[in-house]
């Protein structure tokens, strides 16, 4: 399961520059674990959050904030999420959750991208 993060598509659309990416791990214990790695954010960070989609333009909705796992020296969030509920779990599945980088010049978020599931199983599919 992954994301690409970008400034077109925040909710609010901008040209910043600033681009991510996110690797997310599903277990069968229903623990999510994560990495994310963010870079050319045109202002100060501010935070990390998974989202689910907005009811309402531009109302943001969040479902689990990463922020204290961000290392702001290297860009970076890795760690675990383990009170995942199925619902969450299910709409996880189903790409419908977002990633989200708040910034001081963005509040509601300057880069951002769908969470969505691979169709494929990695750069090891071919050998199996």
């Amino acid at each position: 399961i992954q994301s690409v993060m970008s400034s077109g598509d925040a909710l609010t659309p901008g040209k910043t520059g600033g681009v991510g990416s996110a690797i997310f791990n599903l277990h069968d214990n229903g623990t999510l674990d994560y990495q994310v790695q963010v870079a050319g954010l045109s202002s100060e960070f501010l935070g990390l959050t998974i989202e689910l989609k907005p009811r309402r333009r531009n109302k943001r909705s969040v479902l689990y904030d990463l922020t204290p796992e961000y290392d702001l020296t290297s860009g970076r969030a890795q760690g675990s999420w383990s009170r995942l509920e199925a619902r969450h779990i299910h709409m996880l599945l189903q790409n419908e959750l977002f990633i989200n980088v708040a910034t001081k010049h963005s509040q509601e978020g300057e880069v951002r991208g769908q969470i969505r599931a691979l169709l494929y199983s990695g750069l090891e599919a071919p050998r199996h």
